[in-house]
């Protein structure tokens, strides 16, 4: 047994000398290797130990998206989705979205700055002005301007300078912007409208007076901020992006001039400040030019006529009946006309013609009337051309045709009417009554600065359901922090079918001319109450032996039918849709609706 543990203790003996020796040469070696090797061993040492913190953090990563995913499974077995393009594509837009997520995630946690970002501006918490005071002293700035008219809306300068002459401008503009010096320089410093663009003129209009008055007092002047505007080296790009007009122009998008993108100023506004006088003497309201070549000078044809629509039905016609649509013919030519062939179309029907004579010379018209058009019920589209002109063919086929479409319904309708009270921004809102698909009506953008102004019209509707969208361009609805704006719709009784005016981007309404328009005024006088109502509704003055069901706007039944076997009925409506409901009262002898508006 000793022999054994000497034999033992002189092997360890060997092994750590061996060791020993071993440390001691690759010290000599690192020595050797001066900074470098030492430098390479450390930097080993920090990989394994960044490595280890990594794969840790990997693991609590996978264990919370664990239960991140748990918790996802729970709450899809309860949700109802429509899954469009297939799974694979509703699975791979989840985890798109999950993984930029997380990208975002990773980067601003492993930046300093973006996490001060974070922490100062988006925590939604503390003073403001302190936070940002305290993230501009990380570069040398201890000097800082805040100016914040509303929520979301800060402008802000700062600087290693004092800060002086500070004038913020509020008056006449929804955003603000201010004007400060500091290192001797004026700064106007701008956060311009990005949703409109006349919003963005009222604002240009501003802030150029301001810089014109700065120039005048000879100061050192610099313009900084976010224009959200469009030069004209922006063309060549954009000229790509046809798809993104074409949706801006379905929307009526109020950043577009003219249905273009806004890259110089505006023409309709110039068209209608004399420019027409030049371009269009005759006053004829063309949107085109005649040039040739298509791309080159005005030049003049010999024989040219020109067609436009100059009278034509406005609004919806009630009830049908004939149309008398106007044409003006123009002579654009050297040539003086005297005869003319005029063609037209109902529909796209079978070709109709009219003839004229006359004595037309360069830049003179006239106005004639088509045959009477039966208005179908719908919409009717009738177009007019030029089929020939003193004998001969028109040598200038630009301007040969015109069209114009009108709307009538033909059978019963109902007079409901839309009433609108702007506030100090018209120009944002515009709206529309579809049916089916189709714009009945519509109305907008209005002027600014009209608040209170109280706009009514009167609306024939034929037998149907209807949607009202009512829109605020820059989003934050008709009222009420720019004025007291709302909007009406009443139905043939003068009753209110819908108001509304505080919303954001769009307000959106839907109601039937069928529910509204059965008889309400009965001997029996039926009377509901609260109204509006959120949990139940009483009914009063009930005939013997009424039979009750509610609808909702669009004159869907959402109650099953009961009878009454009293006068006076107490109705649970807490499980019914929220809006307008009509409930329908049936008796031997009459059927009358009450409307109840629930909360």
């Amino acid at each position: 047994v000793l022999k054994e543990g000497s034999a033992e203790a002189d092997v360890m003996e060997k092994k750590f000398h061996a060791e020993a020796k071993g440390i001691e040469e690759k010290a000599e070696a690192m020595k050797l290797l001066d900074g470098v090797g030492k430098e390479h061993e450390e930097f080993k040492l920090r990989l394994n130990k960044n490595k280890e913190v990594e794969l840790a953090g990997i693991q609590i990563q996978a264990e919370i998206a664990a239960a991140q995913a748990e918790v996802l499974k729970e709450g899809l077995k309860s949700a109802n989705i429509d899954i469009v393009g297939g799974e694979s594509m509703f699975f791979d837009k989840m985890l798109k979205s999950i993984t930029t997520g997380k990208t975002v995630d990773g980067m601003v946690k492993s930046s300093d700055v973006l996490t001060d970002v974070k922490n100062t501006f988006f925590d939604g918490s503390g003073d403001f002005k302190e936070k940002l005071q305290g993230f501009a002293k990380q570069w040398g700035h201890d000097h800082v301007h805040l100016y914040q008219r509303g929520p979301g809306m800060p402008l802000a300068i700062t600087s290693k300078f004092p800060i002086t002459e500070v004038e913020e401008i509020s008056e006449g503009i929804k955003r603000g912007f201010f004007v400060a010096k500091t290192a001797d320089i004026h700064f106007v410093v701008i956060h311009m409208m990005s949703q409109k663009l006349s919003e963005r003129k009222k604002e240009l209009k501003l802030i150029s007076a301001t810089v014109k008055k700065l120039q005048d007092e000879k100061k050192q002047i610099i313009v900084l901020g976010d224009f959200n505007s469009l030069s004209p080296l922006d063309k060549t790009y954009l000229a790509t992006k046809t798809k993104r007009l074409k949706e801006m122009q379905e929307k009526k998008s109020p950043n577009l001039n003219n249905g273009q993108f806004d890259y110089y100023g505006r023409m309709g506004v110039s068209f209608n400040n004399g420019i027409t006088d030049h371009l269009d003497p005759l006053g004829l309201g063309v949107d085109v030019l005649d040039g040739y070549p298509s791309e080159g000078c005005v030049t003049s044809f010999e024989l040219d006529m020109g067609i436009g629509i100059a009278s034509a039905p406005e609004g919806v016609l009630c009830g049908g009946g004939e149309v008398t649509i106007e044409v003006a013919l123009s002579n654009f030519g050297t040539t003086s006309l005297t005869s003319a062939t005029i063609g037209y179309t109902v529909d796209n029907g079978e070709e109709q013609t009219v003839n004229w004579n006359g004595n037309l010379d360069q830049y003179e018209n006239e106005v004639i009337a088509l045959p009477g058009i039966a208005a179908a019920d719908g919409t009717t589209e009738v177009e007019v051309y030029v089929l020939s002109v003193n004998g001969q063919q028109d040598e200038n086929a630009f301007n040969d045709a015109a069209s114009i479409e009108f709307i009538a319904f033909a059978e019963e309708t109902f007079d409901f009417s839309f009433e609108l009270v702007l506030d100090e921004y018209g120009s944002e809102t515009t709206w529309e009554l579809r049916r089916l698909g189709n714009v009945v009506y519509s109305g907008g953008p209005y002027e600014d600065d009209q608040e209170g102004l109280v706009i009514t019209v009167p609306m024939c509707l034929d037998e149907g359901c209807y949607i009202l969208q009512v829109d605020d361009s820059y989003g934050d609805g008709m009222c009420c922090q720019f004025g007291e704006g709302s909007f009406t719709v009443f139905d043939p009784e003068g009753d209110v079918v819908y108001t509304g005016g505080e919303f954001n981007d769009s307000d959106l309404e839907q109601f039937c001319t069928s529910a509204m328009s059965v008889n309400e005024a009965t001997s029996t006088a039926v009377r509901i109450w609260p109204n509006p109502a959120h949990t139940s509704v009483q009914l009063d003055g009930l005939p013997e032996g009424a039979v009750i069901q509610a609808f909702d706007a669009l004159g869907r039944s959402v109650s099953a039918p009961f009878r009454s076997l009293a006068g006076r009925q107490t109705l649970d409506v807490s499980h019914l849709p929220r809006g307008w409901a009509v409930f329908r009262i049936t008796s031997e002898d009459t059927t009358t609706a009450i409307r109840c508006l629930l909360r």
